[in-house]
């Protein structure tokens, strides 16, 4: 990975996560989904130099999924021109996380 394919995944995270109905981004059931870079790994997000960019999230069950989804697709399409695959990986009720 580049320097700025670290920058983007980091300005990429920024973005998904200042959407309302996002909780948190979500790296697949193996931890499969990370942009590796030096020293780090990036959860949730796959950025590939060629190819199109993976985001994964957790979505709080109080917002709707689809529009939670499309202003993520939305916000990270801004900041990449190639295809952008938002993938919800499971739909939680926020108030239960703060109750636990």
């Amino acid at each position: 990975m580049t320097v700025s394919t670290a920058g983007l995944a980091d300005k990429i995270v920024a973005a998904v996560q200042s959407i309302p109905g996002v909780i948190e981004l979500d790296g697949g059931s193996h931890d499969e989904i990370v942009t590796q870079l030096f020293g780090r790994r990036i959860r949730g997000v796959r950025v590939n130099e060629f190819e199109r960019v993976e985001v994964h999230i957790i979505v709080d069950c109080g917002s709707s999924v689809a529009a939670v989804a499309e202003d993520v697709r939305v916000a990270v399409r801004r900041l990449v021109r190639r295809s952008v695959d938002v993938c919800v990986e499971d739909v939680i009720d926020l108030r239960e996380l703060v109750a636990a």
